[in-house]
């Protein structure tokens, strides 16, 4: 009977004790929910918020990082291709500077073979400005370089500007003779001859005296446009006449 009662008070204890442990658990709950409630409010407010901040800011970061490497990559970029430039720039000014070499030797030869031509005594250089388009000015300026009459007018070191005016004519390029303006000019001056198509109160003393050296321009300004063109012959003299019919093939 004793061994019955004494089974049945630790039953009971350890019912006791699970009850009272379980109400200890109930308790911790209730009251660790009530004391970390403002905790996780205060979290949710402040924490929460600087955590997205935080992930935006380090979103940010990245991004910038990344067009920093671009721009980088880009500032590497440019700076091979100002390097290749700056080399072609180089190349393009030797060669620049060759053309001009070459222009300027050409130029003189043309020159040399023209004032040599059979018994000529100058150098008859004629320029066309102020043309409409490159064509128009060396038609112009190849059809008074070889008018046979303008040829001997400078040899007579005669203004005839009746002459060049008629070779611009038959030259086939399309040009106002109203607005023609026209100059001779040499190592002894520069003198109008025609301004608009008309011949100007020039002196007959003056345009002798510049007709008389050895190299002569005539420069013809047709008022249509920016093209220019020079052309490069001589005058027609006596000699020219003697030595071509002597001749004997």
């Amino acid at each position: 009977m004793r061994k019955n009662i004494s089974s049945l008070m630790t039953s009971k204890n350890i019912l006791i004790a699970l009850t009272v442990l379980c109400c200890f658990f109930i308790g911790t709950s209730f009251f660790t929910d009530t004391l970390t409630k403002p905790l996780k409010k205060c979290v949710s407010m402040v924490v929460v918020p600087v955590q997205k901040g935080m992930n935006n800011i380090g979103f940010w970061v990245y991004d910038k990082y990344q067009t920093l490497q671009e721009i980088s990559v880009v500032l590497d970029e440019n700076k091979n291709l100002q390097s290749q430039i700056d080399e072609l720039t180089e190349e393009n000014e030797d060669y620049q500077t060759f053309l001009d070499a070459l222009l300027y030797v050409n130029t003189c030869l043309a020159k040399k073979i023209a004032g040599d031509g059979e018994g000529a005594t100058a150098l008859f250089e004629v320029k066309v400005v102020g043309a409409e388009s490159k064509e128009q000015a060396v038609t112009l300026s190849k059809s008074i370089i070889t008018s046979n009459l303008t040829k001997a007018a400078i040899f007579g070191h005669d203004a005839n500007w009746g002459r060049i005016l008629c070779a611009m004519g038959y030259s086939g390029a399309q040009f106002d003779p109203e607005k023609v303006d026209l100059y001779f000019e040499s190592k002894a001056g520069k003198l109008q001859i025609i301004k608009d198509g008309v011949a100007t109160d020039y002196s007959e003393e003056e345009a002798t005296k510049i007709l008389s050296e050895k190299e002569v321009t005539a420069i013809a300004d047709v008022k249509m446009g920016e093209a220019t063109a020079t052309a490069w012959g001589c005058d027609l003299t006596y000699d020219y006449v003697k030595i071509n019919a002597d001749y004997r093939s």
